[in-house]
């Protein structure tokens, strides 16, 4: 029986693809948008905060060696524990709903920063969001 070589030549390459695994897909585009706000009493996603965590969800699932950390900001209304309890609420809720869409939980980090890391000039409900955050490698 005769072996074409063009037939042996794509053997090899589908041996090479296959041992070589996924290629990393680098970082995420500059132009993916980091936040995602949150209205007040509330850990709902709302649309425009889901089509953001799926652009996330989207790139992580195109790299499985990338990994996120997730940082919940708080308003300046209550206690700095309220607020850090409201941060980990927001951040949290973000990780499930990456989960949901099939990223391991172990790529995925959350810490709250509550109301001591404010970014924005209203700190009521403007500061309500939180920040995905690729990590380096």
């Amino acid at each position: 029986m005769r072996r074409s070589i063009a037939g042996g030549f794509l053997a090899l390459a589908l041996v090479w693809f296959m041992a070589s695994g996924p290629a990393d897909a680098g970082p995420p585009p500059p132009d993916m948008p980091a936040a995602v706000h949150f209205a007040q009493d509330s850990t709902d996603l709302s649309d425009e905060a889901r089509a953001v965590v799926d652009r996330w969800a989207a790139w992580m699932a195109g790299d499985p060696d990338a990994t996120v950390r997730i940082e919940g900001h708080a308003g300046d209304q209550g206690t700095s524990e309220y607020s850090l309890g409201l941060g980990e609420r927001l951040a949290g809720a973000v990780k499930i709903y990456l989960v949901n869409r099939g990223i391991d939980p172990g790529r995925i980090e959350t810490i709250s920063y509550g109301k001591e890391m404010s970014v924005a000039a209203d700190r009521d409900i403007a500061d309500r969001h939180v920040v995905l955050v690729a990590l380096p490698r």
